[in-house]
Parts: C-alpha cells; sequence; structure tokens
C-alpha cells in the first residue's frame, strides 16, 4: 500500500509541477519578452512605412514612421524618414520641424541645412530661407545647386543687386553650366530695361 501510495504521489507532484509551470508562463512575463514584442511589431511598422514611400503614398508612409517609432533603436531613422516623406508630401510645417530637429543635433551636416532652406523657401518664407541659402553658398561656393538656388531665392525677392552679383559668381564658377542661359532669362525679369539692355552690351563685349 505504502509503494502505490508513493507512486501516487510522485505521479501527482510532477502532474501539480507540470500545471503550475503552464499557469506561471501563460501569466508571468518572460524577461525581455515585451522589449521584442515591441522592437518586432515597430521593425514591421517601419518595413510597411517603406512601402508606402516607395508607392509615393507619403501620407501613410508617414503614419506608420510614426508608430515604428515607438522602439528607440530605430526612432532616428523612422524620424528622418518621417521629415523626408513630409518634405515628399509638401507637409512643409512638419517637414521644418523635423530638419530643425535634426540640424539641431547635427550642426554641421550639410545636407540638413540644405534640406531645411529648401523647405523654408517653399513654405513662404523667403527672407529667411536667403540668409540660409547665404551661408551655404560661402561654405560651399563650388556648389553649382546651392548656387543656382541662392541666384533663385535673389530673384523671387527682387533683390537686383544681389542677383546680379549672384549670376556673375554663378558664371565664373561654372562657366560650362548648362543652367546660365536659363539663370540669365529669370534675372532679366526683374532688371529694369536700360539695365537689361546695358547688362546684356557688357555680356557681348
Amino acid at each position: 500500500m505504502r509503494i502505490i501510495m508513493n507512486k501516487f504521489s510522485a505521479i501527482f507532484f510532477i502532474s501539480a509541477v507540470a500545471f503550475l509551470f503552464s499557469s506561471c508562463t501563460s501569466s508571468i512575463s518572460i524577461p525581455g519578452e515585451k522589449n521584442r514584442v515591441v522592437e518586432n511589431l515597430a521593425a514591421e511598422y517601419y518595413n510597411i512605412a517603406d512601402a508606402y514611400l516607395d508607392q509615393k503614398n507619403y501620407k501613410k508612409a508617414m503614419e506608420y514612421y510614426d508608430l515604428a517609432m515607438t522602439d528607440e533603436s530605430i526612432y532616428n531613422q523612422a524620424f528622418y524618414k518621417k521629415g523626408y516623406a513630409a518634405a515628399l508630401a509638401k507637409d512643409w510645417a512638419v517637414a521644418e520641424n523635423i530638419y530643425r530637429e535634426l540640424l539641431s543635433q547635427d550642426s554641421k551636416n550639410t545636407n540638413f541645412a540644405t534640406a531645411l532652406a529648401y523647405i523654408v523657401a517653399q513654405s513662404g518664407n523667403l527672407q529667411e530661407a536667403s540668409i540660409m541659402y547665404e551661408n551655404l553658398v560661402k561654405e560651399n561656393p563650388y556648389d553649382e545647386a546651392l548656387a543656382k538656388d541662392n541666384l533663385l531665392i535673389y530673384i523671387s525677392l527682387k533683390e537686383v543687386d544681389s542677383a546680379i552679383l549672384a549670376m556673375e559668381n554663378f558664371k565664373l564658377n561654372f562657366p560650362n553650366s548648362k543652367e546660365i542661359t536659363t539663370l540669365k532669362k529669370e534675372l532679366e525679369t526683374i532688371i529694369p530695361k536700360d539695365e537689361n539692355s546695358q547688362e546684356a552690351t557688357t555680356d557681348k563685349a
């Protein structure tokens, strides 16, 4: 009888332990499990956002980059990509806030500074954009795209003297540029007729 009871007790003990373990694993979280779930989910959101970005559905991409930012390990990438998507969506307010934040973290990043100058110009704040482009051109005098945008901002602001000087510098630094003819025509739209004819004579000489 004692042997039978001992066997019964052993079987009961094993069954009880198995039940207890299964109950614990279902109710008690494993250390790090929650973080892994968040990371995996955020990574999926990030991939979905990238897919929407490729499809040029920029608004949807921005939504999913927001969701991806719940994971600190990919926060910076998702934050940057959201700003990029916002600029492509022409959501200038969101894009400007993001690129200002990015630039505050990396003040020497020319790409961030250039993107912000463009965004500020597109949002209609030409005066501030002009200052930004002036600084960028000083720091990168042989960047043709920056020189072009700087000149076009002067033209948009109808700052004739600054535009003429920028045009001369452009021709000097990029004598073989295909943009010269187009830029000269743009410049002519803000130059008074008498000055325009005088400049044409100078160019021929």
